[in-house]
C-alpha cells in the first residue's frame, strides 16, 4: 500500500507522543500488568467511543466506521472481576478533522494490538476470555487501510487541525496510561 502525505504528515508529528503512549502502556508481563493496562485502556478509549455513538457521522468520512471494541472492553474487565469504569462521553470531536486526527490514533492501534495480543495469550487469557477487545483490533488491519484511503481522500481538511487532534489523543492515552501505574 503506498504511503500517504497526511499520513507521514501524522506519523512524524505525533512520533514523540505515540513512543511516550507506548513507554505508558509498559510491558505487561504478569496479569496484575494487563489488569492495569484493561483499566486505562478503558478510561480512555470507552469515553470516545460514546460520542462517536452520540454524533452526527460526517458525510466527508464516507461511510467508513473505526473499530469499535467498547463491549469488548467490558466484557474483558468482567471477565477479570474488574469494575467498569463510569464513562461520560469525551468532548472535543466537533468535525471531520478533529475525527480524522482521532482515528489515526486509535484505530492504528491496529498494529500494536497485534503485539499485545500475543503477550495476553501468554498470560493465559484468550481472543474469548479477558482479551476480546485485542482479537477485535488484532483483525482490523483491512479497516486501518480504509482509514487511512479515507485520510488521503477527504477533501478540504485543515491538516493542521488534523494533527493536533492527533496529538491530543495521544496525550489523552498517555495520561490514562500512567494514571494506571500511580
Amino acid at each position: 500500500m503506498p504511503q500517504t502525505t497526511r499520513r507521514w504528515m501524522l506519523r512524524e508529528s505525533t512520533a514523540v507522543l505515540h513512543q511516550a503512549v507506548d513507554g505508558a502502556v509498559g510491558q505487561f508481563s504478569d496479569m496484575a500488568g494487563y489488569r492495569r493496562y484493561l483499566r486505562a485502556l478503558s478510561l480512555f478509549r470507552l469515553p470516545l467511543e460514546r460520542r462517536w455513538a452520540e454524533m452526527d457521522w460526517p458525510a466527508a468520512l464516507l461511510g467508513w466506521r473505526p473499530t469499535a471494541v467498547a463491549a469488548s472492553i467490558e466484557q474483558d474487565l468482567d471477565d477479570l472481576s474488574l469494575e467498569p469504569v463510569a464513562v461520560t462521553a469525551s468532548d472535543g470531536l466537533s468535525d471531520t478533522a478533529d475525527l480524522l486526527g482521532m482515528f489515526y490514533v486509535v484505530q492504528g492501534a491496529t498494529l500494536g494490538a497485534q503485539i499485545l495480543l500475543g503477550r495476553a495469550l501468554e498470560l493465559g487469557l484468550t481472543r474469548d476470555y479477558g482479551a476480546r477487545h485485542l482479537s477485535v483490533q488484532a483483525d482490523g488491519l483491512a479497516n486501518w487501510r480504509s482509514f487511512l484511503e479515507v485520510l488521503e481522500s477527504a477533501p478540504d481538511i485543515d491538516m493542521n487541525r488534523v494533527v493536533s487532534a492527533s496529538q491530543s489523543t495521544f496525550q489523552r492515552a498517555e495520561i490514562a496510561f500512567k494514571s494506571s501505574h500511580a
